[in-house]
């Protein structure tokens, strides 16, 4: 992974934050949707997962290093944790709300890159089956920051504070889960 490349655009760029962020997350969840919602968007990457009782959403928010090797940098943070806290909004909002969104936005893709899909798990009939079961089910909003830029080892007081301050405006908002991927 390079780590000062975000996005894995239409071609699927296998060095970028994204890519690396949506191989390590289908690892570990078993979502019914995992799609790429492009420039502008909800987050870069969005899970869905629902079963009989519960519509769990993943907003993954990732961003570039400003340098080429981690480090205790707040500037490489202050743009993440704010998308993470714009993100928080869809809790307000409804999954109804955000699923609509994700329909639009997937459409508007397909038309910005002809036979290309922001589908990475799923498809545009899968989002139209969670939807019609979506205003019957419990809805859980999870959150994750990939920051490769930020140090663990290194982490500074200020990033701590940065980070502590984001986890707990997204988690009064969602009542989800908080999670940071960043380099050791």
């Amino acid at each position: 992974m390079d780590i000062k490349v975000e996005s894995m655009g239409p071609d699927r760029l296998p060095h970028s934050i994204q890519h690396y962020m949506s191989l390590h997350l289908s690892r570990q969840e078993d979502f019914d949707i995992l799609l790429d919602d492009g420039a502008g968007e909800v987050a870069d990457l969005v899970g869905i997962t629902a079963n009989d009782t519960d519509i769990t959403v993943t907003l993954v928010h990732c961003k570039y290093s400003s340098e080429p090797s981690p480090g205790a940098r707040v500037g490489d943070l202050y743009e993440v944790c704010g998308q993470a806290a714009r993100g928080a909004k869809w809790r307000e909002y409804g999954i109804d709300a955000l699923l609509r969104t994700l329909d639009r936005r997937a459409g508007k893709y397909a038309t910005r890159h002809p036979g290309k899909t922001p589908y990475l798990i799923g498809s545009i009939h899968e989002l139209y089956r969670i939807r019609e079961r979506a205003p019957h089910l419990r809805p859980h909003i999870n959150t994750v920051i990939a920051q490769p830029g930020l140090s663990a080892a290194a982490c500074s007081s200020e990033q701590q504070h940065l980070l502590a301050g984001a986890h707990s405006y997204v988690k009064a908002l969602t009542g989800g889960t908080f999670a940071v991927h960043c380099s050791l």
